[in-house]
């Protein structure tokens, strides 16, 4: 989670890269109601949501920035801000139908979630955890673990290092 919503499958002991090397887009599954969920839960989707909130909760922190970016408002989500949180219990909706798909597809039982907006998992975690329950049934969720990853918003660097060493 961060820029978008991207996705990586390890299947056994291999990363799964699909027929062209795209696969895992998970954040471009697509529903004619809301579009990608990328669209939803992605950096501008974020921002998109934070700014509707505004007009609810004027008196927020985040009325006084002149821009906005996702940052920001995980930041201000994290210092206990109305909007913020709102925004990442949004997300979090977003992210458990994201896994849903998922899990619903490979039939996975660990899921780790990375990225710059990650560190909101406290926040999110609830309404995604409501939408995994209610969609998953026992048989997928008893042995579902999400976590959140150890390495942050520095997995992608740290990965794309380990490839040219």
């Amino acid at each position: 989670l961060g820029t978008g919503v991207g996705g990586g499958a390890v299947i056994d002991g291999k990363l799964f890269r699909g027929g062209s090397g795209n696969a895992m887009e998970i954040g471009h599954i697509y529903s004619s109601k809301t579009g990608s969920i990328e669209e939803k839960i992605g950096k501008k989707g974020i921002v998109k949501k934070a700014n509707k909130l505004l007009l609810e909760y004027p008196k927020s922190v985040l009325a006084n920035k002149k821009t906005l970016d996702a940052k920001k408002v995980a930041k201000a989500a994290l210092s206990g801000d109305k909007v913020g949180i709102k925004v990442f219990e949004h997300v979090g909706k977003y992210l458990g139908q994201c896994i849903v798909s998922g899990v619903r597809v490979l039939d996975i039982h660990s899921i780790i979630i990375g990225g710059g907006v990650s560190e909101t998992f406290p926040i999110l975690e609830k309404s995604m955890m409501a939408v995994i329950n209610k969609k998953l049934g026992p048989y997928y969720s008893d042995d579902l673990k999400i976590h959140k990853a150890t390495l942050g918003n520095e997995a992608g660097i740290l990965g794309a290092a380990s490839l040219v060493m």
